[in-house]
């Protein structure tokens, strides 16, 4: 992939997922019923509802990524990019947060972040293991592994994604969730969403059984790895803050669209964790068909210049590793 290529895709990625963590967070919380009778369809970014926020403003799933490409920027540090986690998490400094103020901050990043600020442990041993932490967050800032890894060997690939989710999230399930999407981002980046996913599972499938994970944790994918995600009836496909359900909402929404705002609607009126299940199938959906279809209301969208400028940064930090 050629280097203009390459910063397109990020660009249009980060913005798309942005985008999509904050047309959706709105709604989080409400559920498929009460979407659907309330905003069958939304016209236009809604504002000051769930943490009363205006309009178009991202939340931790965006912050997070832009602290781990932050980072990625200088190469690869953990402990440097946790210090940024703890920059993001701590009121006073707020980094890299939409408007200067933090909110949504989930149980498991919270306790995690706060191990890390008391120096309890070095970073990839912050993250919680509890079977009830397989949460999504480490999930979503992984998208910038997917660029960052790009031509790397599936071990490498998975170390590094391995390390960036315990920060926050050591579980099994929640690691191996990461490690897929961001294998299925790279393929997407090369080829249509369906034959990325018939890609990836095979190529996963056949790395697991060489990992040290129990039979138990990598069965938490099978719907995903068995390829039933894109026939799945709507009632079957959940919509919680699990990480293997919020990839499994993102895949969904993605295989049922037919363009950006079509996969963004969609996957919002699902309900429950709008914001997260949003920013995954966005930034899919970004690769996909780009994000022409909400130009409009871009600009509005929280630090959008920041994020053309974070985007173009990571990159110029990349040029030249991947070119072929």
């Amino acid at each position: 992939m050629d280097n203009k290529l390459l910063s397109e895709k990020i660009t249009t990625s980060y913005i798309g997922s942005a985008f999509g963590d904050a047309w959706a967070l709105g709604l989080e919380f409400c559920s498929r019923d009460y979407i659907r009778d309330n905003y069958p369809v939304i016209e236009k970014p809604l504002g000051y509802m769930a943490f009363n926020q205006p309009p178009l403003t991202y939340s931790d799933d965006s912050s997070l990524l832009f602290c781990a490409t932050e980072s990625l920027i200088g190469g690869f540090d953990l402990e440097d990019m946790a210090r940024r986690f703890s920059q993001w998490f701590d009121p006073a400094k707020a980094y890299w947060s939409a408007r200067g103020e933090i909110f949504d901050v989930g149980i498991t990043t919270a306790k995690s972040l706060r191990r890390y600020a008391k120096g309890y442990k070095r970073a990839e041993f912050c993250g919680d293991d509890h079977p009830m932490s397989a949460g999504n967050a480490g999930v979503s800032r992984s998208l910038a592994l997917a660029f960052y890894t790009l031509g790397m060997s599936l071990d490498e690939i998975f170390r590094h994604t391995m390390l960036v989710s315990s920060i926050t999230h050591r579980h099994p399930v929640a690691i191996l969730t990461a490690f897929y999407y961001v294998v299925y981002i790279q393929h997407v980046l090369t080829m249509d969403r369906f034959h990325a996913y018939h890609a990836t599972n095979e190529l996963i499938k056949s790395y697991l059984p060489s990992t040290s994970f129990s039979q138990d944790d990598i069965s938490a994918l099978d719907r995903v790895l068995e390829g039933k995600i894109p026939d799945l009836e709507e009632d079957k496909v959940y919509s919680s803050p699990y990480c293997i359900h919020t990839l499994e909402c993102s895949l969904w929404s993605v295989f049922r669209a037919s363009s950006f705002r079509n996969a963004l609607d969609r996957v919002v009126s699902m309900g429950e964790d709008t914001d997260s299940n949003s920013f995954l199938a966005c930034s899919i959906a970004s690769i996909e068909w780009g994000v022409d279809d909400v130009a409009q209301w871009l600009p509005e969208l929280a630090r959008y210049e920041d994020i053309c400028d974070l985007s173009k940064r990571f990159a110029a930090s990349l040029s030249g590793r991947y070119e072929n």
